[in-house]
Order: structure tokens, then sequence, then C-alpha cells
């Protein structure tokens, strides 16, 4: 019996498909396509803007979700900073910088957050410069060079001298001018003292007041003199009074014993002892020279030569030297 032949049925193979001719101009419509829209219909849907579409008012509002007090964006908040100031009877937060300072003044707190009554203090700002005077407390009395208490004793030490009338008229012997102060023995109301004033050197006594001056000139006439009791006296003024004998500068024939009594002078002292102004009487120089003394030196440099060195007859035979 013969083989049944197969045949093939159409489009089974894509290559035995005829070919479909494409023809010029635009392709024919489908026929199963369905028909356009109405413009019109189109032209009524509302037009869709950009951004987000408005809420519809028909629909509810979703419920929002409850908010944490004190949460925000970035960063939590400290809860203890956003509460109101509560003190405590323990030891508070310290804050930045340096902690403030103890009070005087103690007030019990009123919050009714705190368990327990804590007591703060209270002071006042203290501002720049001079604290002022409390109205309570009475005015110190003011301490001035004339209230100042100087003991005479604060006098002993060295000083350097200047005299205008010296430096004007014997400038070449103004060089080496000073004042040497010591204490005197056997007595604390009176000191005694070398000086070199350019043209005239000698002794000096210096007491706080003329009638001390005097009684301790009338001590030193005598050779072996009894002792002062007298304590340190409080110099009235920072002022003293002295009486010199001396002789010329380098000339051993020349001396003034003082027999007269104007030999005289006073020195003023600023409240620390450090420099005077001087005045007195000396020959060839006025019985007003001024001069004054700086103070170089707590010891003196130089003692004094004996008070009777410039004795009446100390001159006496420097004068028989002098003459023949």
């Amino acid at each position: 019996m013969p083989p049944k032949a197969v045949t093939k049925r159409p489009l089974e193979d894509a290559e035995d498909a005829p070919a479909v001719k494409r023809g010029r101009g635009r392709p024919a419509k489908d026929a199963s396509a369905p028909p356009p829209q109405d413009p019109s219909a189109e032209a009524e849907a509302p037009k869709r803007g950009r951004g987000r579409p408005p809420k519809d008012p028909n629909t509810s509002t979703p419920a929002k979700s409850p908010k944490v007090p004190g949460r925000g964006r970035g960063r939590p908040k400290n809860v203890a900073s956003s509460l109101p100031d509560q003190p405590t009877p323990g030891r508070g937060r310290r804050g930045r910088g340096r902690p403030k300072k103890n009070t005087t003044t103690e007030e019990t707190s009123t919050d009714p957050l705190s368990p327990v009554p804590a007591t703060t203090k209270v002071v006042a700002k203290k501002g720049r410069g001079r604290p002022k005077k409390s109205d309570t407390t009475p005015n110190a009395p003011a301490t001035s060079s004339s209230t100042t208490n100087i003991k005479l004793s604060s006098l002993i030490g060295t000083y350097g001298l200047n005299c205008p009338e010296v430096e004007g008229s014997w400038p070449e012997r103004s060089d080496d001018m000073a004042l040497f102060i010591s204490a005197l023995p056997h007595t604390k109301s009176t000191l005694i003292a070398s000086f070199d004033l350019g043209i005239v050197e000698g002794t000096m006594l210096i007491a706080g007041d003329e009638e001390t001056l005097a009684r301790s000139l009338l001590r030193m006439k005598k050779d072996d003199p009894e002792p002062d009791k007298a304590a340190d006296p409080i110099l009235k003024g920072h002022s003293v009074f002295f009486s010199w004998r001396g002789r010329g500068d380098g000339d051993e024939n020349t001396i003034w014993p003082g027999t007269y009594g104007d030999q005289t002078g006073s020195l003023k002292f600023d409240n620390k002892c450090l420099n005077f102004d001087g005045v007195g009487s000396f020959p060839a120089m006025g019985d007003k020279c001024a001069f004054r003394g700086e103070k170089v030196d707590n010891e003196p440099d130089q003692k004094p030569e004996p008070w009777n060195s410039f004795s009446e007859k100390a001159a006496e035979k420097a004068n028989r030297a002098r003459w023949g």
C-alpha cells in the first residue's frame, strides 16, 4: 500500500507564508479598533495641573499621630534645661564657667515642686573698681603726712645734701655735701650728726622741740652728763630743730662755737623720713640758708666729732694759732 501524503496547513511554517506587500501612503485603519472619543467630552474633564493634587473636601481628615512633647527636628532638647530652676537641698547642677560665690543673705524657696524647702543665698553683684563704703560703717579717719607718727630715731641714717647758695657761689665745694645722723649716747630725746655743707663742716644736736634742744645743750657742757631716761619722742609735724658747731671747710683755724645761740635751724621730713627741707643760719650764707636732704642709707657712714671739739676754748686756741 503506498504511503499517505502529508499536507501542510496554511501559515504553519513562517518560511512558507507569503510576504505581504505594503503599498504607499498612510496605512489603512484597523476596522477592529474602537472609535475615537468625542473631543467635547474630553474638554469637560478637569485639566490636571502641576504639583500635588488638591485635597478632596469630601474625604475625611485622617487622624494625626499623637505628638511627643518636646520632640522636634534635630537633636532632642534637654528636658532639665526647659524646666524652671528648682533649688535642691543637695549639690546643684553646675553650669559653665566659674561657680558663683557664696552669699550672705539666706531666703527660703517657695517652689511647690521642691520636696524639701531649700535655702539659697543672694548677694549683690560686685562691680569693678574700689568697693563703695557701707552706709552703716563709720568713715575711717584719713591718714596724711601730718598724722603719721614718726619717732626721732627714724631719722638715723646718711643723707645727701643740695644747697643752691653753695652750688651757685662755691660750685667746686658742692660735690660732697652730706649729713650723717647718729644716736647720742645716754639719751633718746636727742640725736647727734656730722655735716658738711660745702664751706662749713661740724657737728649738730637734733631734738624734737626747742625746749628739749636747750636742755641737751646744757647737758653737753658737762664732762660727764647724767643719763636721760626720756623715751623716744614722736615728732610733731615731722619737724626737728638743730644747733650746730663747726669750722670752715679745710680751715682748722676758723671755729664757730655758737656762743651767742644764733647757729640754729630746722628740718622738716616727709612721712617716710626719706627727704627733708632744711633752713639754718650759717656764716657767709645768711641766717635763712635753705638746703635739702635725701636719704641714701639707713646707717650713718661717718661718726660726728665730739661736741666739745668746737667749744669756746677750742675757738680761742684756733685764733691764737691763726694770728700768732
